[in-house]
């Protein structure tokens, strides 16, 4: 009842009344105007948030690794393709890797921006291949403890 009351006001006042200009920016009784900074409080306040969540991300990464979202499927593939990326896009992929596997491994690769690129790729087929291996292992250790549960 109390809501069809309120209802029934607003609409007396015309206050949501889309010809009636600026309606969104006065209060029920029309008394109180907001000022132009606030009306595009919104605006300023995505901008804001863009221009912080830039200056962050560009801080926290490096320039050189930032690409473009692919918009085709076409242009997808070419970017999964690792003999296209960059060094320091390679670089970055390997570092991704390398936090998965065992720190005696990782000691192994080391000083990555001094190799070249189709040394950056044979790590990263080598890293692949560790990590898979490692998936490999620890799937069928799980195996293993789940057989010998249900022996128990």
């Amino acid at each position: 009842m109390e809501q069809q009351r309120f209802r029934t006001y607003l609409r007396k006042k015309q206050f949501l009344n889309p010809i009636k200009m600026n309606s969104a920016f006065t209060n029920l009784d029309c008394e109180i105007n907001l000022s132009e900074e606030m009306k595009s409080f919104s605006v300023l306040a995505q901008e804001k948030r863009q221009v912080f969540i830039k200056h962050t991300l560009m801080q926290n990464t490096s320039i050189d690794t930032w690409r473009a979202i692919p918009v085709t499927e076409h242009e997808v593939e070419i970017m999964k393709n690792e003999s296209t990326m960059r060094k320091e896009e390679l670089i970055s992929v390997i570092n991704s890797i390398l936090i998965s596997l065992p720190e005696t491994q990782r000691s192994k690769y080391t000083n990555l921006k001094n190799k070249t690129k189709t040394i950056l790729l044979t790590i990263l087929q080598e890293i692949r291949g560790l990590n898979n291996a490692e998936d490999a292992i620890d799937e069928e250790n799980e195996d293993k403890e789940l057989i010998d549960e249900e022996m128990i």
